[in-house]
């Protein structure tokens, strides 16, 4: 996977402005000339650490956000190394075995078309059974095969653990202490999500310096997109901007 120029990442960025989640997320990942049927195909965590190794290649390895404890509301600012956050994109495993009290289940890692489905879904639909009927391949109990809405609660949640540990990124979380009251929680972490709202605003500050240097000079974008950053911001020095 390579980084994406700022023209590509751009256009990336006007395409899929009202797409939803995971469609923004395949943007990401297409101007970094992942095909979107590949990327389809990814489990969760293997995309969104692709599109963190995307992020890094772009913005760097720090990462700040804020975060509300839900305990007295304090706002914690936090700083992260994208690095540290997991594995590589081609480590993720891509299926799970489960087998306790005489279940054996087989299962994939949810990928993107899983969470499209859902996405789509009506409102009210049962959407962990949706994805639980999607992603098991196979189950039996004692030998004899059982339907999905059959398995006991505690061989879901077992198995939902399972993918938790073969695909940690696809439902990742940060430790925090609130420096207020004391409080520890995990908090979910998008990072899709989170790359998708720094791209927005790095969108929003690049078509500024075009719109200045395009105003003072007459060039297009396309022209002004062509200058290397360094070269674009001392121009926009010498106008005052």
């Amino acid at each position: 996977m390579r980084a994406p120029a700022e023209a590509q990442l751009l256009d990336a960025w006007d395409g899929a402005v009202s797409a939803g989640p995971t469609g923004r997320a395949l943007a990401l990942l297409a101007a970094a000339g992942v095909a979107p049927e590949e990327a389809r195909g990814w489990s969760i965590g293997r995309r969104d650490a692709a599109i963190l190794e995307l992020r890094r290649a772009v913005f760097g390895d720090a990462m700040e956000g804020v975060a509300d404890c839900p305990h007295c509301g304090a706002r914690l600012e936090a700083r992260l190394s994208a690095k540290s956050l997991g594995p590589e994109a081609t480590t993720a495993a891509r299926h799970v075995t489960v087998e306790q009290d005489g279940y054996r289940l087989t299962a994939r890692c949810p990928d993107s078309d899983d969470v499209l489905l859902l996405e789509a879904a009506p409102r009210g639909a049962d959407l962990p059974g949706l994805l639980l009927q999607r992603c098991l391949l196979s189950a039996e109990k004692d030998g004899e095969a059982i339907s999905a809405p059959a398995l006991p609660a505690k061989l879901r949640e077992a198995l939902e653990q399972a993918m938790e540990q073969a695909d940690p990124l696809g439902d990742a979380s940060l430790a925090l202490d609130c420096p207020e009251c004391s409080q520890a929680w995990a908090a979910a972490l998008d990072l899709a999500d989170w790359t998708w709202r720094e791209v927005e605003l790095w969108a929003g500050r690049l078509l500024g310096e075009v719109h200045g240097l395009a105003s003072a000079y007459g060039w297009t974008e396309a022209e002004v997109l062509a200058l290397p950053p360094r070269r674009r911001a001392r121009y926009l020095e010498l106008l005052g901007q």
